[in-house]
């Protein structure tokens, strides 16, 4: 696929977002992409970890993700994984092999909140991504953009079964 069928395409609504049942959370998956955050609407719901969470993301066919942005009410330490392969179970977990294109750990600045940026550009497109956050985090809104980054209101929104 040409690079430019992705462009200034928000990704989201072909995901399948779901949160692993091994951690500690609330609030509903679906509030990740309703498009409501606290800068224009004072009743905007989050989800919240209490420590350690993960939300796990996979697309029918490979995309080139090039962001994934958050709305953030706190989050500490987050890792992001692409994969090509593999799929995920009702619940997050891992099935299959998949082959892993990038990895990495980082922090968020101290006291960030409002839209923050994850540059995860690939040269290879991906079909899945691990979403991991270690210290609690409160996340209102994500959003998975494509090269241009425009970011489009979701046609759907994710569940957890």
């Amino acid at each position: 696929m040409a690079l430019e069928v992705f462009a200034a395409k928000d990704i989201t609504f072909d995901a399948v977002t779901m949160a692993t049942t091994h951690n500690v959370w609330m609030g509903e998956m679906a509030w990740l992409t309703d498009g409501r955050t606290p800068d224009t609407d004072s009743e905007a719901q989050a989800v919240q970890w209490v420590w350690i969470g993960l939300v796990a993301v996979s697309w029918p066919d490979t995309v080139r993700l090039e962001t994934v942005r958050v709305y953030l009410g706190e989050l500490h330490t987050y890792r992001l994984f692409g994969y090509v392969g593999g799929s995920f179970t009702e619940e997050g977990l891992r099935l299959g092999e998949e082959l892993p294109l990038y990895g990495w750990e980082k922090t968020t600045p101290e006291g960030l909140s409002g839209w923050y940026d994850i540059p995860c550009a690939s040269p290879l497109p991906i079909d899945n991504i691990s979403f991991q956050v270690i210290g609690g985090a409160t996340i209102y809104e994500m959003q998975f953009l494509g090269p241009g980054g425009t970011a489009i209101q979701p046609a759907s929104k994710p569940s957890i079964p």
